[in-house]
């Protein structure tokens, strides 16, 4: 009876555990967003880290409207933005990366969720680095 209840409890809690989803990292593009490949596909497809948002790498839109809410220079956010994005870079050089999706696509329908390098929340990893709110 003792063992039995153990193993259901265990299997509850497999059920409801994160499905993680091996995947091939073809590039970062930014520090908030990857370019992956679906196991198993040639299907390539942009991946944004939920509740995270970097600074643009490049003079966009955007990246003004950055400029301005933050009162910096439109060069300082291209700066900050291509210094997220090495860090993003480091934090997945040579590691096995998987992703957990959300039920939410953003604007651009890209797929969103939480992404790890191995057992590490990349998603939380940034957001501690950068002290940014969920």
């Amino acid at each position: 009876m003792k063992y039995n209840l153990i193993i259901c409890f265990l299997l509850f809690f497999t059920l409801f555990a994160e499905a993680k989803t091996r995947v091939k990292l073809l590039y970062v593009i930014d520090g908030d967003t990857v370019k992956i490949e679906a196991p198993g596909t040639l299907e390539k497809r942009s991946f944004r880290l939920d509740d995270i948002d970097t600074y643009e790498t490049k003079k966009i839109n955007r990246a003004y409207k950055q400029a301005y809410a933050n009162k910096i220079t439109i060069d300082e956010v291209i700066r900050r933005g291509k210094r997220q994005k090495k860090y993003l870079e480091k934090l997945l050089k040579n590691k096995k990366i998987y992703i957990v999706t959300s039920e939410k696509k953003d604007r651009y329908k890209r797929l969103t969720g939480t992404l790890y390098a191995g057992k590490i929340n990349i998603n939380k990893k940034i957001q501690k680095k950068y002290k940014m709110k969920k």
